[in-house]
């Protein structure tokens, strides 16, 4: 190797991240993020009337509590758009759980009851998110 062929530290120029965003801009993010996991399991837990606390809580409760958290997951994650990541995060998970959650809700939609709440609540958080969108523009 010749000397013009090695590339020293100082040479190397470093492009952003794509997507990386300033401090400002993430904690926003991560703002909207949060709200876009409160309204889906807001909207879940009415759903199934029960506590809100049942749906985002840490303690193993109930079947129909877990189906309740994994629906509200799933929602954050198809309608907000949101990363599984993101999901992970808004509800005080790992990724990988929010991951199983969107699996076992797309398995569950072959149940056609389910499916029809799913769709149901896919449309009421795509008009709550609209409505909170157009209040911060205001």
């Amino acid at each position: 190797m010749t000397e013009e062929q090695i590339v020293r530290p100082e040479q190397v120029t470093r492009s952003p991240r794509k997507g990386a965003r300033n401090g400002r801009q993430h904690a926003a993010g991560r703002a909207d993020d949060e709200a876009c996991c409160r309204i889906a399991a807001q909207l879940v837990a009415g759903h199934y009337d029960m506590a809100l606390v049942e749906v985002v809580g840490r303690a193993r409760r109930s079947h129909r509590a877990t189906r309740a958290r994994h629906m509200a997951m799933y929602l954050a994650h198809v309608v907000c758009g949101l990363s599984l990541a993101a999901v992970g995060a808004g509800f005080n998970r790992d990724r990988t759980t929010a991951s199983y959650a969107c699996h076992k809700m797309e398995d569950a939609r072959d149940d056609p009851a389910i499916d029809a709440a799913l769709a149901d609540l896919e449309i009421s958080a795509g008009v709550l998110l609209e409505l909170q969108s157009e209040e911060k523009r205001s």
